[in-house]
C-alpha cells in the first residue's frame, strides 16, 4: 500500500531528526484532496486533523510497522464514537506537541456536530487509502 510506504518514509525521517513537515503536508494533500473548491474548509480541516494524528503518533510508535493507516484510523476513532467523542480527542491532543495541538484545536474547538463532520470527511478519505 502506497500510503503506508509514505508513512514509513515520514517515520524514518522523523527518527533521523529531519524536518518531516514538507513531506507530511504533501501527503495530507494527497490523502485528503480538496474537491469542494467553493468551501475548502471541510477538507482543509480534515487535512489538519490528519496531520495532527500523524504528528501525535510519531513519538509513540516504536517501529515503522506499527505506523500505518490502520493505526491512524484507530486514533481518529477515539473521537468518532460515544457521547464524549470531542472531549476524548481534546484530552488526547492536549498531551501532544504545540504544533500537533494547534492543528487539532482548529478542528476540535467547534460545535460537536461540526467536529463530527470533520471526522466524517477524514474517515471517508482514510477508507480510500
Amino acid at each position: 500500500m502506497k500510503a503506508n510506504q509514505t508513512l514509513n518514509k515520514i517515520f524514518e525521517e522523523h527518527k533521523a531528526g529531519k524536518d518531516i513537515m514538507p513531506l507530511l503536508n504533501k501527503f495530507a494533500k494527497k490523502a485528503v484532496p480538496i474537491k469542494n473548491k467553493r468551501d475548502e474548509s471541510w477538507e482543509t480541516g480534515a487535512q489538519n486533523l490528519f496531520k495532527a494524528v500523524v504528528l501525535s503518533m510519531l513519538d509513540s510508535e516504536k517501529t515503522a510497522e506499527t505506523f500505518t493507516v490502520e493505526k491512524i484510523k484507530e486514533v481518529c476513532a477515539m473521537g468518532n464514537f460515544g457521547d464524549n467523542r470531542q472531549e476524548t480527542l481534546l484530552a488526547y491532543f492536549k498531551k501532544q506537541s504545540l504544533e500537533c495541538r494547534r492543528l487539532a484545536d482548529a478542528v476540535l474547538n467547534n460545535a460537536p456536530t461540526t467536529t463530527k463532520s470533520y471526522l466524517g470527511v477524514l474517515f471517508n478519505y482514510l477508507n480510500r487509502l
